[in-house]
């Protein structure tokens, strides 16, 4: 028996699950958007059941023209109203989460699905899907009907969303950097108001957060927009202190001076800093680390950092 919690490469792993199932596949998804037919490629032999109800096809939630693709193909397909599930039977796996078919859960949001290869939990899944097929299958002149209702979806806030590098596998990218305290030019003092008001209006919460902002000089740092960064600062004749994780809101390069530099601006919350080596025993890694090394962190402690901080 094997079970997996997946939500990196989710729809990645399942368009090429498919794709080598070749056909030996039972999906009953609620909602089959525009370019669904991309994303479960579905061949002869497979079964299909979406919401293809009047209101979910008038909204944009399914697509009948990507029904209408692989109902050429050979795919049978269904209807069934109020349908919630998202279960794909593929081959010798299910896959049951939160992900419908659609462009939004594949480039935006943030899907969670359990996988699995226990042969009873695949022969239950397919009897619920096989279940949902008591009825007679849509016709290509039922999907040629029902084309003529589709009106693409109106997503609020949607537009220009695209998930950022940060969190397309799941969750946020971490960095940890290590800063010496300095007072910045005049020069360099100007540059960074020019792009602090861009940051501001960027900011998510600015009644309980701060905005702060830190330079680079190393070139191969590739901060984003929705990184996290936890910054540790050195100042002459103090321990080094561990700053609250914050996210960043506006990346900008600038040149000048000789000089070619990365400002980062983040949006920082109002929790007190704490001396590094009280920190790392506070999450019991003092006798791993001496320091905190000055570089993107893998997740597993990422999430050991930001423990600390959410309970502090």
């Amino acid at each position: 028996m094997a079970i997996s919690f997946l939500h990196q490469d989710l729809w990645r792993e399942l368009t090429s699950s498919v794709r080598k199932a070749n056909g030996k596949a039972d999906v009953a998804v609620a909602y089959f958007a525009q370019g669904a037919s991309k994303l479960v490629p579905l061949r002869a032999g497979a079964r299909l059941v979406v919401d293809a109800s009047e209101g979910a096809v008038k909204t944009g939630q399914t697509c009948p023209a990507d029904l209408l693709a692989l109902y050429r193909k050979g795919v049978r397909i269904y209807s069934v109203p109020n349908l919630h599930a998202k279960v794909y039977v593929v081959g010798r796996k299910v896959y049951v989460g939160s992900a419908n078919a659609s462009h939004s859960s594949a480039h935006r949001l943030l899907e969670a699905t359990v996988v699995s290869s226990e042969a009873s939990l695949v022969r239950a899944a397919r009897r619920f899907v096989e279940e949902l097929t008591l009825q007679p299958d849509l016709g290509e002149e039922e999907l040629n009907r029902l084309a003529k209702w589709y009106r693409p979806p109106h997503l609020p806030g949607a537009r220009g969303r695209r998930r950022s590098e940060s969190t397309r596998s799941g969750m946020p990218r971490f960095w940890v950097a290590r800063l010496d305290a300095e007072a910045p030019t005049a020069a360099l003092h100007e540059a960074l108001a020019a792009g602090a008001k861009e940051a501001r209006r960027q900011m998510e919460h600015p009644r309980r957060h701060e905005l702060d902002e830190f330079w680079s000089r190393r070139q191969n740092e590739h901060y984003a927009v929705g990184d996290i960064v936890m910054q540790v600062v050195s100042e002459p004749g103090k321990p080094d202190m561990v700053m609250p994780p914050g996210r960043v809101v506006h990346v900008r390069k600038w040149s000048g001076a000789g000089k070619r530099l990365t400002f980062v601006y983040i949006e920082l919350p109002l929790k007190r800093r704490i001396s590094e080596p009280r920190f790392l025993e506070r999450i019991g890694a003092a006798k791993e680390f001496a320091y905190l090394r000055d570089r993107r962190w893998n997740k597993a402690m990422a999430a050991r950092f930001m423990a600390y901080w959410n309970r502090a």
